[in-house]
């Protein structure tokens, strides 16, 4: 089954690490490709990263993250 999401996330940099994390967040919806259903509690993850949270009941999901260690995201649904 296909899903839809869509992402923009800005190019990583490297930061100072004695500097608190510049968070960035992403909010969308994610759905079923073709019927738009949204699909609840899809997982998505900023891979590499412990950043992951799930889609709620509407397929919505908000997903806060460090900035700098942003190189990949994925939705995952099973």
């Amino acid at each position: 089954m296909a899903a839809g999401a869509a992402f923009v996330l800005s190019a990583a940099r490297p930061r100072d690490p004695s500097e608190p994390p510049e968070l960035g967040t992403v909010t969308g919806r994610v759905f079923r490709a073709g019927t738009s259903q949204p699909l609840p509690g899809a997982y998505l993850q900023i891979l590499g990263t412990p950043y992951a949270t799930f889609a709620n009941d509407e397929g919505d999901y908000t997903l806060e993250f460090d900035r700098s260690l942003v190189d990949e995201c994925r939705t995952q649904y099973v």
